[in-house]
């Protein structure tokens, strides 16, 4: 009873604490009219460099160079206070030769009575050799104290379009009748924006974070509770791990003790999901909003003698697409899909743990793995702990139907094959395994993740294609399934996220586990690689680290299956994800059993790239036309060899020629299905001599040249709309 009243009080404080944050004096600057809310701008050199400016659209899309930007993205949306230097220097304002140094600044501020104050606002930033700080002023700017920001963010890198910060100023501000603030971009290009600018008493924790999620929660109906790492979870839901061997008559004994029920459990038992009952308080089901599961994982770590539990987490949320669709459920399966087929004894698997896949569409026809078990006998027939499961899992309705009700798993699923068309892997077989983690509006929840993690390793999966994630405090739960699917040489790749946050400030998970058995991937927005100025590479969505991003792959505009027997294109992380999947399958695939072997192998098929290390672990972008990936044997060549290819839309051909003579060519053009749909073979190729492809008759769809000469391979791919 005395750990009772103790836990009640420790609840109390916290919903207090959080309960305590104000806006001081009820101000938010939201700058939503012209006049900024009364914060006016000032050049603080001798030079005009033009001034902060309302945009009524929160855009910097004055400039030459990078008008083409999002609007911020804030909680009030609108208006933004913007200093556009690449726009101001493009309209021959100011001296590009000479730095900037222009100021935003406050009206005047009441902080008499607050001893504490922070200061939070939304911000969007991009940065080539620029400086950005806030200074707060108690003397009518006299003097200045100077706090600096986005230190972290190197050059030709941008924040976030939806970024906040955070800044303790109470050293200066607190308790003070008047003071000063303002923001000051010094240096040279790009530009600043700003939004939503309040003053609190407490610091401001986030309902979460990034607070779009959030906002998105709310949008489509999702009860969710917020930890004190921003980060949402389900309400009086616990995942739950027990040591192996323990007894069920202990395990429902502990159960009893903490006063939970269980919900459900996963994979011969693995996991458990527990949901709090009524009688753990004296209130009966008036439980405070945070209550419940704190009250469950409080009880948990203090339980020093539960020797059987392994781990315990809140059931966290995760998200991959966030999109508001109309729900579509997925029944029972009646009849085993006609596109899956069963895998070679020596296949090569690999589990796409997403909103599930449309495995009618033409695209996967024999790429979905079958299992060794019936439809309709309430058994399972193969021991893989699951009953009638023919084609993967549906863990969001707990059933045997994976089919994609929202789009995203499909798309992936599609860049999977795409990659392997790409490459040369007719020699072996590799198949898809569907897991729906992820239901119709893109969300999940730790619980789903990590079942699905333990059930890849049932069924003997190579490769898990993690393409989501999320921010806040890691995950024992999941990281002690990641780390158990290692002992079976199974490699995770998983995307890094699509806030352009530098992953050592903001870590997002799986992306951030130290685990050996993961690749984590970033995203660049073109397939052209050589090129020597990066940020025409680097996604602008993509989050960046050397220390946690591991290779960047094509991540913009990649066209791939959408349901519906449809193509779409789409941008993000997880569009780059699958194309290193697709490469570590054909590793495993040629007979690299070890994760480790194969993850080095996938690190070496890359490029390095000196102005992507800040990016990415030494420059690396995954190299598409990759003679690595080759299986013949080693080989040198002194350069190598290159062709130009030419589309004529007007007579649906396409012409190719080398830059150099060849002899003994093999040309093929393959469809997404790995299947050829011509071939050409050339004895003798004259350099700049062209070869001509008449594609009138083919369908439309993604297909892909290749061009074998010795053990050298070459790809290009063509998009027939």
């Amino acid at each position: 009873m005395k750990q009772l009243i103790l836990l009640f009080l420790f609840l109390l404080m916290y919903c207090y604490t959080v309960q305590s944050q104000t806006i001081i004096n009820g101000q938010a600057y939201t700058f939503d009219d012209q006049d900024l809310d009364g914060w006016t701008s000032e050049n603080l050199s001798s030079i005009n460099f033009g001034n902060w400016q309302w945009k009524e659209n929160g855009k910097a899309d004055g400039g030459t160079y990078w008008n083409n930007r999002d609007s911020i993205r804030s909680t009030s949306l609108g208006g933004a206070a913007v200093y556009d230097s690449d726009g101001l220097f493009s309209a021959g304002i100011g001296d590009p030769s000479l730095p900037v140094e222009v100021a935003l600044n406050s009206p005047v501020l009441n902080f008499s009575g607050e001893p504490n104050v922070y200061l939070k606002f939304n911000q969007y930033y991009r940065n080539y050799q620029t400086d950005t700080r806030v200074e707060v002023s108690i003397d009518n700017g006299i003097t200045w104290t100077i706090f600096n920001i986005n230190d972290n963010v190197n050059q030709n890198i941008e924040t976030s379009s939806g970024d906040y910060k955070v800044i303790d100023i109470s050293s200066v501000a607190g308790g003070v009748g008047e003071a000063l603030v303002r923001f000051v971009f010094s240096g040279d290009y790009y530009f600043w924006i700003l939004d939503d600018v309040e003053f609190w008493d407490g610091y401001p924790y986030p309902e979460t974070f990034p607070e779009y999620v959030g906002d998105s929660l709310v949008m489509f109906n999702v009860a969710y509770e917020v930890d004190d790492s921003a980060w949402p979870y389900r309400p009086n839901e616990m995942v739950v791990q027990f040591k192996e061997g323990t007894p069920f008559m202990r395990k429902e004994e502990l159960r009893d003790s903490f006063g939970v029920v269980l919900f459900d459990s996963c994979v011969c038992n693995r996991l458990e999901l527990w949901r709090l009952g009524d009688d753990v308080f004296s209130g009966g089901d008036t439980l405070s909003n945070f209550g419940g599961s704190i009250g469950i994982l409080e009880r948990l770590k203090g339980s020093k003698s539960k020797s059987e539990i392994d781990g315990s987490d809140f059931n966290r949320l995760n998200y991959n697409e966030l999109k508001d669709s109309v729900i579509v459920p997925n029944q029972k399966l009646q009849t085993i899909p006609s596109n899956a087929s069963t895998p070679a004894a020596d296949a090569t698997l690999v589990a796409v743990l997403d909103t599930g896949i449309d495995y009618n569409h033409s695209s996967f026809d024999s790429f979905i793995a079958l299992n060794d078990d019936d439809l309709g006998n309430d058994t399972d027939d193969d021991g893989n702990c699951q009953k009638d499961d023919p084609v993967g899992w549906n863990f969001v309705n707990n059933n045997n139907n994976a089919f994609d009700n929202h789009g995203h798993g499909t798309h992936v699923a599609g860049i999977i094959l795409n990659n392997l068309a790409a490459y040369n892997f007719n020699n072996c077989d590799i198949k898809i395994v569907p897991y729906k983690t992820h239901n119709y509006q893109g969300i999940s929840d730790l619980f789903a993740v990590t079942c699905a993690t333990y059930q890849a390793l049932e069924d003997e999966v190579s490769v898990i294609n993690d393409s989501w994630g999320f921010y806040g405090d890691s995950s024992i739960i999941l990281s002690n399934a990641i780390d158990t699917v290692s002992s079976y040489d199974i490699l995770v790749i998983a995307a890094s996220g699509n806030d352009t946050l530098d992953l050592n400030d903001y870590q997002q998970f799986p992306a951030c586990y130290f685990n050996e058995n993961i690749i984590t991937v970033g995203a660049h927005d073109t397939t052209f690689i050589d090129v020597s100025f990066y940020d025409t590479i680097v996604a602008p969505f993509s989050n960046f680290s050397p220390n946690y991003v591991d290779i960047l792959a094509p991540g913009s505009e990649i066209l791939s299956t959408l349901p519906g027997n449809q193509m779409g294109a789409k941008n993000g992380t997880s569009m780059a994800t699958p194309a290193v999947s697709a490469v570590a399958a054909i590793f495993y695939c040629d007979g690299v059993s070890d994760f480790q072997a194969v993850k080095d192998s996938v690190l070496n098929c890359s490029k390095d790239h000196n102005d992507l290390t800040a990016i990415a672990m030494d420059g690396n972008v995954l190299y598409f036309d990759a003679a690595c990936l080759t299986t013949v044997g080693n080989f040198e060549l002194e350069n190598d060899f290159q062709y130009s290819i030419y589309p004529n839309p007007a007579n649906e051909r396409i012409y190719i020629s080398p830059n150099q003579k060849m002899e003994d060519v093999k040309i093929q053009l393959i469809n997404m299905s790995g299947q050829a749909v011509f071939q050409k073979e050339i004895n003798y190729w004259e350099a700049k001599s062209i070869q001509q492809f008449d594609v009138k008759k083919l369908p439309s769809g993604i297909y892909f040249f290749k061009i074998q000469f010795s053990s050298y391979i070459w790809t290009y791919k063509i998009i027939k709309t």
